[in-house]
């Protein structure tokens, strides 16, 4: 048998003065926004060739 998986969603615990901090996925903000542009147009050309098959 598999393992069952959580269904609640697990937060680690912060102590009262401690505060969390935004971690971008790259460093580069220019980065972000180019990775960003190519997956839109990716959805944007799979969206396309499936119209184009109607």
């Amino acid at each position: 048998m598999a393992p069952q998986k959580d269904s609640r969603l697990r937060i680690k615990r912060r102590s009262e003065g401690e505060r969390s901090t935004a971690s971008p996925r790259t460093g580069n903000r220019e980065q972000q926004f180019k990775n960003a542009g190519e997956r839109s147009l990716q959805r944007y050309r799979s969206a396309y060739e499936e119209l184009a098959k109607v």
